[in-house]
């Protein structure tokens, strides 16, 4: 940076009066670290100008105010600004800045670029690598120039030589005859010429191998600049397709908002229209004189009301029998022992159907089924894309209060499904206190050992773990398989998936060995109970695995993640979830058993067809961009990894929670690998497998 004496800057002898820039206000305290020395930095060098304010904005066709707002710290100016600004100053006080100077100030103005906006100060980056690769191109043919300059003039010496040489062989002849003794001088003269000449051509020869090297790193060089060429547009092409993609999501976003709109519509509509209808009636019981009218109103009424319950009834019969195939779709189908054992107190479910039927009188024909439908999408869309996902059960479940009660069966459904829907979008400590209300509800409603009460408490203590509190939720857990055991069984489904939950607790607080054992005994009654070909066999048989694997035993790890990875081919398919977790998992552990190369060239495979089947914003996506840049410092690509870190940072700090353990995964990473000692490598650094 620009060096101060006694607190000024240096002015030239030649010129001590003269016009300058002056500031009449400190920068503002609240600015961050980077924009303050980079603020501090501008004023330094506009104090060499020879100019005011205003008209140095007007010799730039800037406006004061914007030169104004630059130099305080308000905005951060382009990196022509900067360079225009030393140039000046150079020009002006006659004494140019070093070249490490310059490099320190371009240095500050990236910080601030990527603090602020940091797509900008990626390209800003990518435009200084090019200028680099042009410049080291220049130098390069230079050289280039200079070698084939000089290699003439040598082969210019090498024919002077063998010229003379010859010019002197003939003189030797001529004079043999006359001076013998002249004649031994000579010849040693043209041995000395002909060593001169091998001299010459050997230097010929060194001069054009350096040509030939030189020419090489000429090469280098252009390969270097094209690569550096390709990386910019590629980051511009990028920039643009989230620039479309953010564009698209917001008009998809305005199109939905329509079609809630019109449903809402249609909804008024048909109020009116019950309304109107109800107001006849009314009108036609007042003008009803003679009690035959009045009886036969009656008898209409009645059998309306038992036509309105009997319909009710239905729809409430036919809403179980799809929350119940959905719940077998999303879990598995209950057995027969399992659904026997399930306690419901029946008075508190009739008086549940009475209230129900009262709310469905005013429910138009059509609206559960639709909202069956809608459900089952979004639980479809959960899975690629979770954050959208969450913004539609937002806005279903607002179309569904204007029908239903908060307390309505189905709205605590969808209110369950959209907790969880935020848990898996990144925010795993507001899903666990939303099911936290909503099971003092359901129990307040049913009774605390209802079973859709159990359900509710499961996810919100796995929801709870999810979010970093485990040994809290670990003692929630054991406190749930208790109950389930008293009311369900200790065998029953939920009862298996809170045993896996707490499993996963032990595993994450460090006892790998008791998960291992935990695991292997849940799988031995999973096997028992639903089968060998469920997904949650496949789930368990990935948790030893990986729980192996931390325990020490790596190799064990890999084989038993290679045969669980070709079952799961087979039953679900490349695309599921499930298998793309298993391939990182396998990836991982084959790098931490001695393939750290192999590991990152599948995790880049995997990368790929992960963006091609879930969303740019999928937190099992940022998951791999982790270990994937993680791999790269393990294999001596430390500056790398930090640069994928970083920009992985900023994603999940725009997606996720504050304080989602992901969050402080990734920090960790970055913190190991920027800056990487070389003696660290294959050091473990991250968790998630």
């Amino acid at each position: 940076m620009i060096e101060r004496v006694n607190g000024q800057l240096p002015v030239p002898r030649a010129r001590r009066s003269r016009r300058r820039i002056i500031f009449t206000s400190d920068l503002p305290p609240d600015l961050s670290a980077a924009l303050f020395a980079l603020a501090e930095n501008l004023r330094l060098l506009a104090a060499r100008l020879d100019d005011s304010l205003t008209g140095y904005a007007a010799s730039l066709n800037r406006s004061p105010s914007t030169l104004s707002r630059w130099f305080s710290g308000q905005e951060i100016p382009g990196a022509d600004f900067v360079d225009r600004l030393m140039d000046d100053g150079d020009h002006c006080t006659g004494q140019p800045m070093t070249s490490e100077a310059r490099k320190a100030v371009h240095r500050l103005h990236r910080e601030a670029l990527g603090e602020a906006a940091p797509g900008s100060a990626r390209l800003q980056e990518l435009r200084d690598e090019l200028v680099t690769a042009r410049d080291k191109q220049d130098q390069a043919e230079h050289t280039v120039e200079l070698l084939e300059g000089e290699l003439g003039r040598a082969r210019a010496a090498a024919e002077h030589g063998a010229t003379e040489v010859r010019r002197v062989q003939k003189q030797l002849w001529e004079q043999a005859a006359r001076h013998s003794v002249e004649l031994d001088l000579v010849i040693g003269e043209a041995e000395a010429l002909k060593e001169e000449n091998a001299t010459l051509r050997e230097r010929v020869r060194q001069l054009e191998n350096a040509l030939e090297r030189a020419r090489e790193r000429a090469v280098e060089a252009e390969q270097k600049y094209e690569a550096a060429e390709h990386r910019l547009e590629q980051a511009e092409v990028e920039a643009g397709e989230r620039e479309a993609a953010a564009e698209e999501r917001a008009r998809e976003a305005e199109e939905r908002a329509a079609a809630v709109q019109e449903v809402l519509s249609e909804l008024q509509e048909r109020m009116a229209l019950l309304q109107e209808r109800e107001a006849r009636l009314r009108g036609r019981e007042a003008e009803a004189r003679s009690a035959a009218l009045q009886e036969e109103l009656e008898r209409l009424q009645k059998e309306l009301q038992e036509t309105l319950l009997r319909a009710a009834e239905a729809q409430l019969r036919a809403a179980e029998a799809r929350r119940a195939q959905q719940r077998a779709s999303a879990v598995w189908q209950w057995s027969d022992e399992a659904r026997a054992a399930i306690v419901q107190e029946e008075p508190k479910e009739l008086q549940g159907r009475r209230a129900i039927a009262g709310e469905l009188d005013s429910m138009p024909s059509g609206v559960g089924l639709e909202l069956a439908q809608r459900r089952q999408q979004l639980g479809q869309l959960v899975v690629t894309d979770p954050v959208r996902a969450l913004s539609d059960y937002r806005e279903l479940l607002a179309a569904c209060l204007l029908l239903l009660s908060p307390q309505h069966p189905q709205a605590m459904e969808l209110r369950r499904e959209m907790a969880n829907c935020q848990g898996d979008a990144g925010d795993p400590a507001g899903a666990a206190r939303m099911l936290a209300a909503l099971a003092d509800e359901q129990a307040d409603l049913y009774g605390p050992d209802h079973f859709e009460v159990l359900v509710t408490r499961h996810d919100q203590l796995v929801r709870y773990g999810q979010s970093g509190s485990t040994a809290a939720a670990m003692v929630g857990l054991e406190g749930l398989l208790v109950d389930l055991s008293r009311v369900v069984g200790g065998t029953a489904p939920l009862a298996l998936l809170t045993r896996h939950a707490m499993a996963t607790c032990l595993d994450k607080m460090g006892d790998h060995s008791g998960a291992v054992t935990a695991f292997q005994s849940l799988l031995l009654d999973e096997q028992r109970v639903i089968g060998l070909d469920h997904e949650l066999l496949a789930r368990s048989r990935r948790a030893i695995a990986v729980a192996r694997g931390r325990a020490g035993d790596a190799a064990t790890a890999v084989v038993e993640l290679r045969n669980l990875l070709t079952d799961l081919l087979e039953l679900q398919g490349p695309a599921a979830l499930l298998t793309l977790r298993t391939r990182r998992s396998l990836a991982l552990w084959e790098g931490r058993n001695g393939d750290p190369h192999g590991a990152v060239e599948a995790l880049e495979v995997l990368l790929a067809d992960q963006k091609r089947q879930l969303s740019a914003d999928h937190p099992s996506l940022f998951s791999t961009r982790r270990e994937l840049a993680t791999g790269r410092g393990r294999i001596g690509q430390p500056e790398q990894a930090a640069l994928e870190l970083t920009q992985l940072l900023a994603d999940e700090r725009r997606v996720l929670a504050p304080g989602h353990p992901e969050i402080r995964r990734t920090e960790q990473a970055y913190a190991h690998w920027w800056p990487a000692p070389p003696d660290l490598r294959g050091t473990e650094t991250s968790t998630s497998s």
